[in-house]
């Protein structure tokens, strides 16, 4: 079944969330996601990845971009609630890529193709070089319930499938992704997780995991579409990003 995925979609970070689940509770999550929506988004700090990571279109530099910079542009933002999580992550992001002295060259490496009009990405449009050779990040900015352990299997996954089949010149790169969890204080720190000792799940599970998700996420938004028509309240649940 293909899926209308510019109204229906699942953010990629809750695919991954939800998809290696079972089945029961894979419905329960979905159902509790389409309940409790997020009400802003951290997509101004993912729009400003290029400039936040220093990402250049080879390894000799072109400049850098002073902090003030970006973050006068997120303060812009009309939602205070999102201005001030998005710089607070950015300026994390910022500050982890200077400090640890990582060099991000571009690189368009596209979606993975999962079929069904599913398409994910768990990493930037760059390639990482630090100490340990070079590396592909993906970035989980939520303050809580982010990437746990099967999500981040399933992330790791989709970066291997996607980066290191693609030819030699990535098939050794370290697969890593960045989180930013609160601590008890409610402060945000950096969190990196590579997938060193994690047993990647082959492609055609990925591929047999997002469509059962995607096949259960669409069931649901129809009995809730069917639900508003036949009280009138009108209107699909999500039509946006």
């Amino acid at each position: 079944m293909e899926i209308p995925l510019k109204k229906h979609r699942l953010p990629d970070t809750e695919l991954a969330r939800i998809a290696p689940l079972a089945p029961d509770a894979r419905r329960k999550a979905l159902l509790k996601f389409k309940n409790g929506f997020p009400d802003f988004s951290y997509e101004p700090t993912r729009r400003r990845l290029p400039e936040l990571t220093n990402a250049q279109p080879s390894l000799l530099s072109l400049g850098d971009t002073e902090w003030s910079k970006i973050e006068s542009g997120l303060k812009r933002l009309k939602n205070e609630k999102e201005a001030a999580s998005n710089i607070e992550v950015a300026e994390l992001l910022y500050n982890f890529i200077r400090e640890e002295k990582y060099i991000a060259v571009m690189e368009p490496f596209g979606k993975l193709q999962l079929g069904a009009g599913v398409a994910i990405s768990y990493w930037s449009d760059a390639i990482f070089f630090g100490p340990d050779g070079p590396t592909i990040f993906g970035f989980d900015f939520r303050r809580a319930g982010g990437f746990n352990d099967s999500a981040r299997r399933f992330a790791f996954s989709a970066q291997h499938e996607h980066i290191r089949q693609r030819g030699d010149d990535y098939a050794t790169a370290k697969l890593g992704l960045v989180q930013f969890p609160a601590l008890r204080n409610g402060t945000r720190k950096v969190r990196v997780e590579f997938a060193d000792q994690v047993e990647l799940i082959p492609y055609d599970e990925l591929i047999q995991m997002a469509r059962e998700t995607y096949s259960v996420w669409f069931e649901i938004l129809e009995q809730r579409e069917d639900e508003a028509r036949k009280t009138g309240t009108g209107g699909s649940w999500w039509d946006g990003d």
